[in-house]
């Protein structure tokens, strides 16, 4: 996933690729890494954090406020169906629904 600036167009960052694809449950035979595709991507309001959904149904997190030094704040794989959309909630949002600033909604062809 990479992010340009909004204005200019301008290239700023690479975010890190998410963990290869694992085969559930015992250990397969070694092969060459294969990540998940990048299926949605949002950021807060303030530009601060940036939530991806990817093809595995993992959901990552990762804190942008410098493009230098991109960190991973979660990793979610709460999703037993392909991930189809991420969204941060606004704060007046999550203070009328009574949720964390900075909570968001993903939805999911598993029905949630």
């Amino acid at each position: 996933v990479r992010m340009f600036h909004p204005t200019t167009l301008e290239y700023v960052c690479t975010l890190p690729k998410p963990p290869p694809f694992q085969p559930p449950g015992g250990k397969a035979a070694p092969q060459p890494a294969a990540w998940p595709d990048a299926i949605a991507v949002t950021l807060t309001q303030d530009s601060q954090r940036a939530i991806c959904a990817f093809s595995d149904r993992s959901l990552l997190v990762w804190d942008v406020r410098d493009p230098a030094k991109i960190c991973r704040c979660r990793a979610l794989h709460a999703h037993s169906s392909s991930v189809w959309d991420v969204e941060f909630a606004s704060e007046e949002a999550c203070a009328a629904a009574g949720v964390p600033p900075g909570s968001f909604f993903s939805c999911s062809s598993d029905g949630t």
